[in-house]
C-alpha cells in the first residue's frame, strides 16, 4: 500500500507517512509541531476508545480489623468481623517446656525453642510463644555455659592432679 501524503497545516510541508500510522500523532518534520496524520482515502480506522485520565488516587486496601498497627475506629461492625484462625496452645506448651528448663532441666530450653518457632508461624502475635522463644534461649544459653565451665572445672582438676602426682617421690 503506498504511503500517506498530505501537507502540515501549519507549514504547509508535504509530509508522507506509512498506512499503518494513519490517525495517530507525530511531529511534523518541517516546524516539529504535533499533528494528526489523516486517513487514506476511503478508508475508516476502526474506532479507538478515548484514553481515561485518572483523577483520583487508586483505593487503599482494607485495613485487617485485628491489626495492632492501626487504631481502632472503636466502633464494632459485623460486615468488618472476620474470625481469628484458631490457636493450637502451642505458644502455651512453648512457655511450658521453657519454665519446666529453666527450674528443671536446661536442655528442655531446646524444645522450647523449637516448640516456639512453629506457633510463631502460626500466630505471629502470640505472646507466650515469644515468652517461650525467650526463655528457651535464655535455659539454652544457660546449659552451654554450665557446661562449658563444668569441662573447664574438669578439666583443671586433671590437671593438677596430674602436675601434683609428678612431682610426687
Amino acid at each position: 500500500m503506498p504511503p500517506i501524503r498530505f501537507a502540515c497545516p501549519n507549514c504547509k510541508t508535504t509530509v508522507s507517512a506509512p498506512p499503518e500510522r494513519a490517525g495517530t500523532k507525530a511531529k511534523c518534520p518541517g516546524c516539529k509541531l504535533p499533528l494528526e496524520i489523516p486517513l487514506p482515502r476511503g478508508e475508516l480506522l476502526e474506532e479507538r476508545p478515548p484514553v481515561q485520565h485518572i483523577t483520583q488516587a487508586p483505593p487503599q486496601p482494607a485495613a485487617d480489623p485485628f491489626s495492632f498497627d492501626q487504631p481502632s475506629s472503636g466502633r464494632y461492625d459485623e460486615d468488618d468481623y472476620r474470625p481469628r484462625r484458631r490457636n493450637r496452645g502451642n505458644g502455651t506448651a512453648a512457655l511450658v517446656w521453657a519454665l519446666l528448663g529453666f527450674f528443671l532441666f536446661a536442655p528442655l530450653g531446646m524444645v522450647a525453642i523449637s516448640v516456639a518457632n512453629q506457633a510463631l508461624r502460626e500466630d505471629p502475635h502470640d505472646g507466650n510463644a515469644k515468652a517461650g522463644l525467650i526463655i528457651g534461649w535464655i535455659d539454652t544459653i544457660f546449659f552451654f555455659t554450665g557446661c562449658c565451665l563444668v569441662s573447664g572445672f574438669f578439666l583443671l582438676i586433671m590437671v593438677g592432679a596430674g602436675a601434683g602426682a609428678a612431682g610426687a617421690p
